[in-house]
């Protein structure tokens, strides 16, 4: 940003208009007094000039003789002033008239103005005076006006040639005065504020200039700062109110779509739940404030204590919460998570004598990288209002396919679970003969599973189907339990066979460890040993 006229030239040019202002009365002032001291002065030497032949002019006057009357005002030394001279009786006629200076044209502003010509009339008196003397005619001398005229322009020039560089002076001096005092401090802030980044703008402080702690431009520095404190702390308040919902201070809808958004810009594995309590919309007449205050900070804080540290628990309405539930990528994950909340919400709560049994409907929407924020949050919010439509404490993904592939995944690992509690699965041994000696020397442990008929089968999809529900684990460990049973049983017989089942745990070990499940691999020896077994 700059500026298209800078303040040191407009405070120059008013302080030259208004010195030049001043110095025009002041001009106007002077010229007047000058000129009328020039007038004074002229009409002293006209005086001085007429005294000196008033008397032959009337002796000349007295005897009527017109031409020694002449001859006499033509003996008048005029030296530059006087520029005509005239004979006027008292009746106002003119007798004689004598000119020494030819009259030149002077403007008829300056006439008037400063009452141009300048001329005397002196009364020519009898050399001998009666009692009443009365003059026998008077001489009036004029002053030459382009004389004066010409003093006029002289002193004008002069006047405002010297005011002009006072003008000057003073200007300069006053705007280098308040080019230091103002201008300068004033610039320095104002490039100051203009550099100032625009995520740093809220709350800046300016620095208080040195020569100025105790002035107006110091007053408007605290001011400032003074305002931008106030302003950032009510921004951050307003900030506080626009992305933390009311009481329990979760994040609100408007916070939970930024973080969508940062969650699609880089897609992840992600799922939305949202979670409509019907319990706190059922009791908003019911409950005083207070109460509903409680039960809805009991609540937050249950759902707080059984999401994992990077998921993000959020009220997007008085009766509506949202877990952005970070690395959910499979449905039955999404199902497990809502699960643990409806169980947690649905717990017997005593608030102020009343029993309640909260009840919430749970709307899943996966994650894709194909939606926007908006598009998931309708989602989410569209399976909660079919959650809640079918019932109470209902689980419903947006996608149809989701909840059959969650539930069928589900009903999956209950099935798996049910046949090791029920004894329905079941290690065969197949043995391992060296073909140099003939001997047994080992055996693999092989899982089978009961059937329908009676038989024992290994169903082709088992293995994949345990993998899928993250059971590989609980079942190895079965398998490993069973086997070191088998090993205990076999040592009570004799030492051969002991021997062979030593092999079969190193060997069962040894592949565990191959595949990068040291633990497991540690375990089956810890349950070799338990089994009376040793694996080296």
């Amino acid at each position: 940003m700059r500026v298209s006229r800078s303040l040191t030239i407009k405070q120059m040019a008013m302080v030259a208009s208004v010195s030049m202002a001043f110095v025009l009365v002041f001009c106007s002032i002077l010229l007047f007094h000058f000129v009328q001291q020039s007038r004074f002065t002229t009409a002293t030497q006209l005086e001085s000039i007429a005294r000196s032949v008033r008397e032959p002019l009337s002796a000349a006057i007295l005897k009527a003789d017109i031409p020694e009357a002449e001859a006499i005002l033509s003996r008048i030394q005029p030296a530059g002033i006087v520029s005509r001279a005239d004979v006027v009786l008292p009746n106002q006629f003119q007798a004689l008239r004598m000119r020494f200076i030819p009259e030149r044209p002077v403007p008829v502003t300056i006439t008037r103005m400063f009452e141009l010509p300048v001329q005397i009339s002196l009364p020519i008196y009898s050399l001998e005076r009666p009692a009443n003397p009365q003059p026998l005619a008077y001489l009036v001398l004029q002053a030459d006006s382009y004389r004066m005229y010409k003093f006029v322009m002289s002193a004008l020039a002069t006047l405002v040639t010297a005011y002009l560089l006072l003008v000057l002076m003073l200007t300069v001096a006053i705007t280098w005065c308040i080019n230091r005092l103002m201008v300068r401090p004033l610039r320095k802030i104002a490039r100051e504020l203009n550099d100032v980044p625009q995520h740093e703008r809220l709350g800046h402080q300016l620095t208080l200039p040195r020569l100025h702690h105790d002035d107006e431009i110091g007053m408007l520095v605290r001011s400032y700062n003074r305002n931008q404190q106030t302003l950032l702390r009510l921004h951050d308040e307003l900030s506080l109110q626009s992305t933390r919902f009311p009481v329990s201070e979760l994040p609100n809808k408007a916070f939970l779509m930024a973080m969508l958004e940062q969650t699609v810009a880089r897609p992840q594995a992600s799922a939305l739940l949202i979670i409509a309590c019907e319990t706190l919309q059922d009791t908003a007449g019911v409950l005083k404030e207070t109460q509903r205050e409680m039960l809805l900070l009991t609540l937050v804080e249950k759902l707080r204590a059984i999401i994992p540290a990077q998921m993000v628990l959020a009220q997007v309405s008085g009766y509506d919460f949202a877990i952005l539930a970070h690395g959910i990528d499979e449905p039955w994950q999404a199902v497990t998570l809502s699960k643990q909340v409806l169980t947690v919400l649905n717990e017997r709560l005593p608030l102020h004598g009343i029993q309640l049994r909260p009840c919430a409907s749970v709307g899943i929407a996966m994650f894709n990288g194909e939606i926007n924020a908006e598009q998931l949050y309708r989602r989410a919010f569209s399976a909660a209002v079919t959650a809640r439509r079918k019932g109470k404490n209902q689980i419903e993904f947006f996608d149809p396919q989701q909840m059959e592939k969650a539930q069928r995944r589900l009903m999956e690992e209950h099935d798996i679970l049910t046949a090791l509690d029920n004894q329905q699965f079941a290690i065969w041994l197949q043995p391992q003969v060296d073909t140099h000696s003939g001997e047994v020397c080992g055996a693999e442990v092989l899982l089978r599973q009961r059937q329908a008929d009676g038989s024992w089968s290994l169903p082709g999809d088992l293995i994949e189907r345990i993998e899928a529900c993250g059971l590989m684990v609980p079942v190895g460990y079965w398998v490993m339990e069973e086997a070191c049973r088998q090993l205990a049983a076999w040592q009570n017989q004799g030492d051969h066979v002991a021997a062979v089942g030593q092999r079969v745990v190193a060997a069962t070990a040894a592949s565990r460890s191959r595949r990068g499940d040291a633990g497991a691999a540690r375990a089956l020896s810890y349950r070799a040993g338990d089994a009376g077994t040793g694996s080296h």
